[in-house]
């Protein structure tokens, strides 16, 4: 053997090499990032996309999260659900990839192998594919081939950053503004805050120039009014001066010729439910005639449900009552400020697992019935948790239950709960229309389509925060309440323990038990997210 190894040896290693050095060249030549722009247009907007590309046996593709994210729209990949989200405009497009077909509405079109390709966590979605579902023109002189990359040079601490421009583009139709922070040489260091008190929206850029930026910037946007600039020391501050509550969703595209920031400023309520500005005699253009069943609301349902819409990535947190309404008052302690804190630690916990979070509140507000319905309609979440306390004759009753939506009350106690819930909701609207909503809640299956994939949250929340905190596991129950009466989300209203118990009251207002109640729930809604069995009753 050793003289044969010592013949061959000479003789094939170059061309193994030889070979080795092809199948690795070409492979890079199909799969490598591509550094060519992709250039077109898009319902009449001119666009340059640093989004990374990747060709595939001919086929150009672009990764659609980034790419959307420049045009303005919402792109997500669920390796769980195996599943594309695309939404741009008014125009939402779902990619199952296992099933191997693309949901328009209540159309269904075939979806072929070149379409997707995958790397990772990454989603690359064909050009050729998206100039069909959007109105997306890829100009003709793109051409997505292969080059070298270019050195990139070490980041050090003195690099270079200058601000130099600022745009903004609001996107009426999904009830958002993004502001766009226009940099040369390096992206910043940054950090922002929400300052609720005074209504803005303050961000610190480090070590950043100011290059012919104006000191103040008229917006006169429906979220924003102006834009406030100015350098102190290392720091360059900005502010969004607002003119409603919003949410916001960062992100920072570092490559390319054009580094940037933007900040998505989304709308908490829709547009529609209250104006901005007081107007003479607003006369709102959808407000139904006396004999349309009240089921009508100004923040409908859709008619049709698609559970594939939902957003993997998105939870809405309402923490009970507010403002006006304390909730329970028992042994000192308010309702409305113990759920507001286990609902802030919540937040915090699911955020950093990667969820967006959005809050119906985020301070002592009482935000309407309505108010909360927009928000939920308008993200369209995974989950949709509303957090309260609980309350017996008994001081003795303790521990932790859940509730769903279903128009006939099931469960000890769940007509009882119903009833105090729905009480300062219904004193929003006169008695005759109190009685046509409740007729209506008894009759409705609004909040039936999820009912099973919610059941199976709130076994997952009382089983995950039962194990941190030692309550009494009173189950799962259904009762018709108004807060989930328009929701099409999995919703669930958790008690988190009685206010009316002394031991339990102390406990729930212990910041160390709040965050033990927040960390059960957080990780029941992950387990949740990551669920094969909710996922096959969403699809169901």
């Amino acid at each position: 053997m050793c003289p044969l190894k010592a013949i061959r040896k000479p003789v094939y290693l170059p061309s193994n090499l030889l070979l080795v050095f092809l199948i690795g060249f070409l492979f890079l030549s199909f799969t490598h990032p591509v550094l060519a722009k992709v250039t077109g247009e898009v319902e009449g907007r001119s666009f340059v996309s640093q989004a990374p590309t990747r060709v595939m046996d001919g086929v150009s593709y672009i990764a659609v999260e980034e790419f959307f994210q420049e045009l303005g729209g919402i792109a997500y990949y669920s390796p769980i659900m195996k599943k594309v989200h695309l939404r741009l405009g008014k125009r939402i497009c779902t990619l199952s990839l296992d099933k191997k077909t693309i949901a328009m509405g209540e159309e269904e079109l075939p979806l072929s192998g070149k379409d997707v390709l995958l790397e990772g966590n990454t989603a690359y979605v064909s050009l050729g594919l998206l100039s069909k579902l959007f109105p997306i023109t890829f100009s003709s002189e793109t051409q997505v081939t292969v080059e070298k990359p270019s050195p990139q040079p070490i980041e050090s601490s003195s690099a270079q950053s200058s601000l130099v421009g600022i745009r903004y583009y609001a996107y009426e139709d999904e009830a958002r503004t993004r502001v766009t922070l226009d940099f040369a040489g390096n992206l910043p260091p940054y950090s922002y805050q929400i300052d609720r008190s005074r209504g803005q929206i303050d961000i610190v850029l480090r070590n950043c120039e100011l290059k012919n930026v104006p000191a103040v910037l008229a917006v006169n946007d429906r979220r924003v009014s102006r834009i406030e600039i100015k350098k102190e020391a290392d720091r360059t501050m900005i502010s969004f001066v607002l003119t409603q509550m919003v949410g916001v969703k960062d992100g920072k595209l570092p490559e390319g010729t054009n580094p940037r920031i933007y900040f998505d400023l989304i709308s908490l309520v829709e547009a529609e439910t209250k104006p901005l500005t007081p107007t003479p005699s607003p006369t709102p253009k959808e407000t139904p005639p006396k004999e349309v069943s009240p089921e009508k609301t100004s923040t409908p349902a859709p008619e049709t449900v698609n559970m594939n819409r939902l957003d993997p990535q998105t939870i809405v947190i309402d923490p009970g009552h507010g403002g006006k309404d304390p909730g329970c008052v028992q042994n000192g302690y308010q309702e409305k400020e113990i759920v507001l804190k286990v609902a802030q630690l919540l937040k915090g916990l699911l955020e950093k697992e990667g969820f967006q979070v959005f809050m119906t509140r985020s301070g002592d507000t009482y935000p309407t019935l309505e108010e909360r319905y927009a928000l939920v309609n308008k993200t369209v979440p995974l989950v949709f948790v509303s957090i309260h306390c609980n309350a017996a004759p008994n001081p003795a009753a303790s521990g932790i239950e859940v509730f769903v939506g279903n128009p006939r009350p099931k469960g000890e106690g769940a007509l009882d709960v119903a009833n105090r819930e729905n009480q300062l909701f219904l004193t929003e609207k006169n008695v005759a229309e109190n009685s046509n909503v409740l007729d209506s809640i008894f009759s409705s299956a609004y909040y039936l389509t999820s009912r099973e994939a919610s059941l199976e949250l709130g076994s997952m929340v009382i089983d995950k925060v039962t194990a941190r905190t030692g309550q009494v596991k009173r189950g799962a129950k259904e009762a018709p309440l108004v807060v989930l009466r328009n929701i099409y989300s999995p919703a669930l209203l958790v008690e988190i323990g009685f206010l009316s118990n002394p031991k339990e009251a102390k406990n729930l207002a212990s910041s160390s038990f709040q965050a033990k109640i927040a960390q059960g729930m957080a990780e029941a809604i992950k387990a949740f997210s990551q669920s094969e069995k909710v996922k096959k009753l969403l699809e169901e």
